[in-house]
């Protein structure tokens, strides 16, 4: 009987969910100069017996082409059973002899067709930022998935970033990036100490808002004289 026929239970499940250690990644050079994290062929396989069962899971190797005789380089094409699940994946190697370059290539291969079953096999490291939830480390718990916004929170959010941008602190700071040599310099300082509007009228600003819109002030300022005077 082919027991990687069987369905998985709901511990494999679980297994396969759960967020892929990066205690158990490795790293090496790729392209370009560039970084790549990867999970060695040898851990998959030691995570697919762990996972599905030392007779609980299969592989055949379909396909094997030597690409380069004179420096051992093969392809292969390898079936995972696992589940009831059938996968297939392509991968390939070179080594100093045939042998270990098919060795390789077999295991990559192997590899490949098992990370299409999920975290434990390395597919969240395709895509890090958007898989976040699905890393962690050792025993730290991984990060939640940011829940998708609701409409109401949507909407409530857009009235409150445009009573923002049209809330005084804003305008202050816009007249302050905008102002330019011909700027009564002394005025605004005043109106921004005193908490006032452009017309003279409170603004509601906080000791915060007046404190930062100073900083801004004084930056631009000492820009604007400094243009002047080179």
């Amino acid at each position: 009987m082919d027991m990687s026929t069987i369905l998985l239970d709901q511990a494999a499940k679980e297994s396969l969910a759960a967020p892929l250690d990066l205690n158990n990644v490795k790293k090496r050079k790729g392209a370009g100069g560039r970084t790549l994290d990867y999970i060695s062929g040898e851990h998959a396989i030691s995570e697919a017996n762990r996972i599905f069962g030392f007779d609980g899971w299969s592989s055949e190797t379909l396909e094997m082409k030597c690409v380069n005789e004179k420096q051992p380089t093969y392809i292969a094409r390898v079936r995972v059973r696992a589940g009831g699940v059938t996968r297939e994946g392509w991968g390939g190697d070179n080594s100093h002899d045939h042998e270990n370059a098919v060795k390789g290539a077999e295991t990559d291969a192997i590899k490949r067709a098992l990370r299409t079953f999920g975290n434990q096999f390395g597919l969240p490291l395709y895509d890090k930022e958007e898989n976040a939830e699905n890393l962690t480390r050792g025993s730290e718990p991984a990060p939640k998935p940011r829940p998708t916004p609701s409409p109401e929170f949507k909407r409530t959010q857009e009235i409150v970033e445009k009573d923002i941008k049209t809330g005084p602190f804003y305008i202050w700071e816009t007249k302050i990036k905008n102002a330019g040599p011909g700027a009564n310099w002394m005025a605004m300082e005043a109106a921004i100490r005193n908490g006032k509007d452009k017309n003279g009228n409170d603004a509601g600003l906080t000791d915060a808002h007046k404190q930062d819109l100073m900083k801004a002030y004084k930056a631009r300022k000492a820009e604007v004289e400094k243009v002047a005077t080179a």
